[in-house]
């Protein structure tokens, strides 16, 4: 930013500048290669950036749907707690299968 100013306060920090002549303004390193979401208010006086994730198409279901995000949580949290049990014995449950099939 060309001709900047830095004022700071507890909850952030703003930069005072100039845009180039294609309306660009550079955020520093910290923002590089950084998804940001652009909110600029009704009469264009305020511009509001907010860092952002992008979550995969196939994903997205999950923060769509409370109950199952608060269930992969719940999950999540038992097995950090060790609260697991033992997996189905899948090697003996073929023998069944193949014992059926004769």
């Amino acid at each position: 930013m060309a001709n900047s100013t830095r004022a700071s306060s507890a909850a952030s920090t703003r930069a005072f500048g100039q845009a180039d002549t294609k309306g660009r303004v550079s955020l520093g390193k910290s923002f590089a290669k950084a998804l940001l979401i652009v909110e600029v208010s009704d009469d264009g006086a305020t511009v509001v950036l907010r860092r952002a994730e992008a979550i995969p198409t196939q994903q997205a279901w999950l923060f769509k749907n409370p109950r199952a995000a608060n269930l992969v949580k719940q999950g999540l949290a038992d097995i950090k707690a060790g609260r697991v049990t033992k997996g189905p014995d899948l090697d003996a449950d073929q023998e069944l299968v193949d014992q059926l099939e004769d």
